[in-house]
């Protein structure tokens, strides 16, 4: 798998003391051995997979110092929606962006959040690694941030309501 692949010749490069607190999630699992592969080529690698139920996705989110996405998934979503330090490394030609949402990863690029050159990434890791929410929390990112969020997410003052009003449409209507 050539995702998977890249994504190994990412974490090869990283610091070793990184690895130790590095946790490898995958998104799915195709069938190609993948997590043999990934432990294979970096042994003290901690693994967690989709799958097993035993670990609550949100606590592994909540207690991450700084997360990495290297897919267009819903956990880089997840984890830029409820702010906890995040780097998102893409393959150009692995993910593609629709036009009218160009603008919105552009402005995650040009902060520092989004990365699709691997050296480039490598050294934002590199450099906010000891001190993520430090460079999170800059108003530059905070803004890319914002406006990506504003975006792509609904907000709500009144979720208790707007939650009913759907239920309530949903129970008079055949959907």
């Amino acid at each position: 798998n050539t995702h998977i692949n890249k994504n190994i010749n990412f974490l090869k490069k990283l610091d070793s003391k990184h690895l130790d607190n590095l946790i490898y999630r995958f998104h799915v699992q195709y069938g190609y051995n993948e997590v043999l592969d990934v432990v294979n080529q970096i042994p003290n690698i901690k693994i967690s997979l989709r799958e097993d139920t035993s670990v609550d996705f949100y606590n592994l989110l909540f207690d991450s110092k700084l997360i990495i996405n290297t897919s267009d998934y819903t956990a880089n979503l997840q984890s830029i929606l409820i702010n906890i330090p995040t780097l998102w490394y893409w393959d150009k030609e692995y993910h593609t962006i629709k036009q009218d949402s160009q603008v919105y990863y552009d402005k995650l690029h040009k902060s520092g959040i989004l990365f699709y050159d691997e050296n480039l990434f490598l050294e934002k890791f590199n450099k906010i690694s000891s001190n993520p929410l430090e460079w999170w929390l800059s108003k530059e990112v905070q803004d890319a941030r914002e406006f990506f969020c504003n975006n792509f997410f609904k907000k709500s003052d009144n979720i208790e309501k707007e939650i009913y009003n759907i239920s309530k449409y949903v129970a008079n209507n055949e959907i």
